[in-house]
């Protein structure tokens, strides 16, 4: 089984937010501080998913992070960097605007990981499909992952 890391998505414009969605606080703390929190907690290795512009917006962390390589992909861009930057290496993925995660939740997804498929995600109530944004993501992925950000990027 790939060793695992987490990785905290950040890198989002926040158009619709009008603000850095990694610094509202809903917890007595930033939203990107509480997510650190919670994966150290469960005792995962925290990298933060940013814009290059980003960066001292979360300096205060004091967490690694991987930029997007892949501009205009979108989150899938900045998993796709993680999984380049640690090819060997499976990633907890999850977003910044998701304030009613729970530890229990994540410790759900790391106790039911399958690492023989592409990735272990929760089943969304709304629809059914796959929640992409509190996933594991196994390196098996990253080709598919590529060729989808690609896509994405050129508009095919």
């Amino acid at each position: 089984m790939a060793p695992l890391k987490a990785l905290v998505l950040l890198g989002g414009k926040s158009s619709r937010m009008g603000e850095e969605k990694g610094l509202i606080q809903y917890h007595e703390r930033s939203q990107a501080e509480h997510l650190v929190f919670m994966l150290e907690e469960i005792g995962v290795e925290v990298f933060l998913s940013v814009r290059e512009e980003q960066k001292e917006n979360y300096a205060f962390l004091n967490k690694p992070f991987i930029a997007d390589q892949l501009q205009g992909a979108g989150l899938l861009g900045g998993i796709a960097s993680a999984m380049r930057a640690f090819p060997q290496t499976a990633f907890l993925v999850v977003a910044c605007d998701l304030p009613n995660l729970q530890k229990e939740q994540l410790e759900f997804l790391l106790k039911n990981r399958n690492a023989k498929t592409f990735a272990t995600c929760y089943e969304s109530p709304l629809d059914g499909d796959p929640e992409p944004l509190c996933s594991i993501y196994e390196p098996k992925s990253f080709s598919a992952l590529m060729k989808v950000c690609v896509n994405i990027v050129t508009g095919k």
